[in-house]
């Protein structure tokens, strides 16, 4: 079976004029290649080889090899002669991936050292089988973040999950599990339906995923999530992930400080912190932690919301001058009790 068909197309970037007095000018061949898988669907990762020529007057020095990101299938093997002589040509060699189904195209840049920002493409087109109804299109939100921030409060979210499916069939999309007993979900109404050709039909539906915060803030409930459908499909729907957490009710922002200045009486260094609440209000705080004589904190008197608090710092580097200054802020609320820390590390430059 021919996996690789490939065309012999080269093309110029750019470049004119006689050979002699114009720069490298990168031709490559073939310019795109199709890559498929084997027989009994075999995916493992084909080699397809490019002849990468300088069609210049000077050297050619092949730079970055530009591959699709995020798992695509298509990795760069190192090139052995990066500089190419004019009239000749060196070997740039792809491991493609091939798709067991679906088709669709990825894109490799070769940069040159005369490219000026443009690149060449090479057009890797991947064809597998022709993929067949039912399949899953779309989960969202893909992994589900829960947060309260009450330990042991219920919180509830929805998720969507779109299929394209054949009209003619019951829905093929018939719950949720979840592997963790915290973690519970249950269908909202019925799939919504949008008509599509040949037959098929577009189902989206909703679920609700309901959970109980964890007790402490270093505490993550965490549930594996698979879709169970009523007849196999092609290829088998992905599962998810749900993960339940407890928030702060308070946070600062930054959440912690780190400051690399020179400080002095004269010219001491001035920071802000704000603080939010996670509820109706911050409530009335205070520095619960006992301040260093280098630090001073003082309620900044700018306009904020209710929920939000702005604190000024200011630091002056003591007469020992250390190199690095370590602190932790601790801000409480009488909201409950609720309270914020902030760390805080000064390192200052020796003094000229």
């Amino acid at each position: 079976m021919k996996n690789i068909q490939v065309w012999a197309v080269a093309f110029m970037l750019y470049g004119c004029g006689s050979r002699g007095t114009t720069p490298g000018i990168l031709v490559i061949d073939p310019p795109e290649a199709t890559v498929t898988a084997g027989e009994g669907g075999d995916a493992s990762p084909r080699e397809v080889t490019f002849k990468l020529h300088n069609k210049g007057g000077q050297p050619l020095t092949i730079g970055r090899i530009e591959t699709p990101c995020c798992n695509s299938g298509v990795t760069a093997e190192p090139i052995k002669n990066r500089t190419v002589q004019p009239g000749q040509s060196t070997d740039l060699v792809l491991k493609a991936s091939p798709p067991r189904i679906g088709h669709f195209d990825k894109f490799v840049q070769v940069h040159t050292n005369v490219d000026s920002g443009r690149s060449a493409t090479i057009t890797i087109h991947f064809a597998g089988e022709e993929l067949h109804p039912p399949y899953m299109i779309g989960v969202k939100p893909l992994d589900l973040e829960l947060s309260g921030t009450k330990p042991g409060m219920e919180v509830k979210h929805e998720m969507k999950i779109c299929a394209v499916e054949r009209e003619a069939d019951a829905p093929w999309i018939t719950g949720l599990k979840s592997n963790n007993d915290d973690v519970f979900i249950t269908p909202v109404g019925t799939p919504e339906e949008r008509a599509m050709d040949k037959g098929d039909v577009n189902r989206c539906y909703t679920f609700q995923v309901t959970a109980s915060v964890p007790a402490s803030v270093d505490a993550r409930t965490a549930a594996a999530i698979t879709v169970s459908v009523s007849q196999a499909p092609q290829t088998p729907p992905n599962g998810f992930f749900a993960f339940v957490r407890l928030s702060p009710p308070m946070r600062a922002v930054p959440s912690s400080l780190m400051v690399s200045s020179r400080s002095s009486s004269e010219f001491p260094i001035e920071r802000k912190i704000l603080l939010v609440s996670s509820s109706d209000r911050v409530g009335t705080l205070t520095v619960a932690s006992d301040l260093p004589d280098w630090l001073e904190v003082t309620e900044d008197g700018g306009s904020a919301p209710n929920r939000t608090k702005r604190y000024r710092l200011r630091i002056t580097c003591p007469d020992s001058r250390p190199s690095v200054l370590d602190t932790t802020l601790e801000f409480r609320s009488d909201e409950e009790g609720s309270f914020v820390k902030v760390p805080i590390r000064i390192l200052l430059d020796s003094e000229s």
